[in-house]
């Protein structure tokens, strides 16, 4: 038997021999099977065999195969792929439906965002337990949306861990009683105790001593300032939830019909889906909160704790580091507040941008500076390598977001190794949203080859240096806020009020053109592409086609909360008036189970022995 053969299904061949024989008329389809899988299939693109699968059932079942996809999963080079989580076994049996799923959504969403007509192809909805919704982050990868939820009362609060694109359709994993409003979301992938799984991190905020008569903080939007007398205490918090346990609540043989075998495995697991990592108390209230891991592979969690000092706690061993910062050169004893930070793993720093006060009448400048990871615990007082300042003339004064500063990586032994298009680290993006005029700001910060040592091989890239022209796209009636990633970004358009939800206007694709850098690094091992190659459009934005969605949003009292994942191209939202979060996907999504293709091998026959001298 073919090596390949031991991965198909003996009711595949079946079919094929039912449809084909020697007898056939048309000479293509006298070919056995194992030709087409391990002769011709590999030198078409996704494209054209997906138009082969629409000839007759028989190509339809055949060009289903899992052998097939693994292969073109390996040559899925020069794209973004969505993150695979660490407990994902690319040989094993288990994972083949997923694996054709993460090529063609690769394939399609690259299409469609280069070309720049992106529209939501699909839309599904989480049915919640009447509990509102406060805040999404999708775990990158966009396999698992984690969502801070409360009752329409006031009284309870929760997290909620969903598992997308399964077999059978969503489901709810694991909840989290919180006690208090939740928000800032972060969500990744990263080991604990030796232990893969996701790392949530997120903000909560009480009264300090007794609480005022008539007031709920949880009927207070956390993204605006509280005048109240009574002080505040915040928190921040680190859960992590094992993967390896939940492998067996999303395995393809658990269905519907048999929910006892799903209760049992929980019961059999013996041990809470959540572990506390890390609780963290402080007075001052907290910005920006980011996960991320060192390039030693050490998890970090960082957070803006004070308008000037940023906090650093290793989730391992709970080290801690705070960082304050040196007076801007000629700008001593100046106010200032630090606006976002961004870990910087290519060269183990940090980019840090801060807005520094000037004489009264004048406004406050931004700098753009990189500074060095803090070799100490406890307090530091942190020097620039270098920086760069840029004039505030539209009052930046909204949250400024930066790109995240990694590729997806490789998480698993039998992992395929993806080859970025370009060999550096990614170009770093900048948003900061404008008052005066409407409309957002926006920089970019591209990767310079390091001076090499001595008989260095290896090329090193730094980020030392700022596009000089900073860009504005100009908005005359409405506000934009940006989502960005490490190649693509999601902006959506807004309607600013004073309550967590906004109405939402527009969703729009960000893509800046490759050949407005003044330098390219190109990956030079790059084999044939497996997908249609699209030019880049000339234009960096382009509206997403989503007017009902935006309707139905508009008419549920506006958008409560909002998170995207640009690999997979999917994008969860929630409306203030809903109980529901909608999944809406870029690129064409069918969950497995509805496939034809799999409701035609559930009713085939499949034979027990199957000949060498049939293949």
């Amino acid at each position: 038997m073919a090596s390949w053969a031991k991965e198909t299904t003996g009711a595949v061949y079946t079919a094929f021999r039912l449809c084909f024989g020697r007898g056939d008329t048309c000479h293509l389809t006298r070919l056995p099977a194992e030709l087409f899988i391990n002769n011709l299939f590999h030198y078409l693109l996704v494209e054209d065999l997906v138009r082969l699968r629409q000839t007759n059932k028989a190509f339809y079942l055949l060009t289903h195969e899992p052998v097939i996809w693994r292969r073109y999963m390996r040559m899925l080079h020069g794209i973004p792929v969505s993150t695979l989580r660490p407990t994902f076994r690319f040989t094993d049996s288990a994972a083949n439906h997923e694996i054709e799923h993460i090529v063609t959504t690769a394939c399609a969403m690259e299409r469609s965002w280069r070309k720049g007509f992106p529209r939501i192809r699909s839309e599904r909805i989480l049915i919640g337990q009447h509990l509102k919704i406060v805040d999404l982050k999708m775990v990158p990868g966009g396999k698992f949306l984690v969502a801070s939820v409360r009752d329409r009362l006031h009284n309870r609060f929760y997290i909620e861990v969903y598992a997308l694109d399964i077999m059978h359709g969503c489901r709810l994993l694991a909840r989290m009683s919180t006690f208090n409003k939740v928000y800032d979301l972060q969500a990744k992938y990263m080991h604990h105790a030796d232990r893969p799984g996701i790392m949530i991190s997120y903000t909560r905020r009480k009264f300090k001593k007794g609480f005022p008569q008539n007031v709920n903080l949880a009927n207070l939007s956390h993204k605006h300032n509280i005048d109240i007398a009574y002080p505040l205490i915040y928190e921040a918090c680190c859960v992590h939830m094992r993967l390896d346990n939940v492998e067996e609540l999303i395995k393809p043989t658990i269905t519907p019909i048999t929910k006892m075998t799903y209760f049992e495995n929980i019961r059999l697991m013996g041990q809470p889906p959540f572990l506390d990592v890390l609780r963290v108390a402080t007075d001052f209230e907290i910005h920006a909160p980011s996960l991320f891991e060192t390039h030693e592979g050490e998890p970090c969690m960082g957070f803006i704790e004070d308008p000037s000092t940023i906090r650093l706690l290793m989730l391992r061993n709970r080290i801690e580091a705070t960082l304050e910062f040196t007076d801007y050169p000629g700008h001593a004893n100046t106010p200032h507040r630090v606006r976002a930070f961004r870990y910087l793993p290519c060269q183990h720093g940090f980019l840090v941008i801060r807005s520094v006060a000037q004489e009264p009448g004048l406004s406050d400048f931004i700098v753009f500076e990189f500074y060095d990871f803090p070799r100490l615990a406890g307090p530091n007082i942190m020097t620039a390598l270098h920086g760069w300042k840029c004039a505030d003339i539209w009052q930046l004064d909204e949250e400024i977001t930066i790109s995240d500063a990694e590729l997806p990586k490789k998480m698993g032994a039998d992992h395929p190794e993806f080859i970025p298009k370009e060999e550096c680290p990614p170009t770093l993006w900048v948003f900061a949203p404008s008052s005066n005029p409407k409309g957002i700001a926006y920089w970019w910060l591209r990767p310079v080859v390091k001076e090499k040592y001595r008989n260095s091989q290896e090329t090193e890239y730094v980020y030392n240096e700022i596009s000089e022209r900073m860009h504005f796209h100009q908005n005359r009636d409405f506000h934009e806020r940006a989502l960005p990633g490490a190649e693509r970004t999601l902006l959506i358009e807004i309607d600013k009020g004073i309550t967590e939800a906004t109405p939402l206007n527009k969703l729009r694709r960000f893509q800046w053109p490759a050949d407005r850098f003044p330098k390219l690094y190109p990956t030079n091992n790059i084999c044939e592409p497996i997908t249609e190659i699209e030019p880049d459009s000339v234009f960096a934005l382009k509206d997403i086609q989503a007017e009902q969605l935006v309707t139905r949003v508009a008419k549920n009292g506006g958008l409560s909360a909002i998170t995207w994942d640009e690999n997979s191209g999917r994008i969860c939202l929630a409306a203030e008036n809903l109980d529901h979060i909608r999944v809406c996907d870029l690129a064409p999504v069918v969950e497995p189970h509805m496939r034809l293709a799999y409701k035609w091998r559930q009713q085939l026959i499949e034979p027990t022995i199957i000949g060498t001298n049939n293949m």
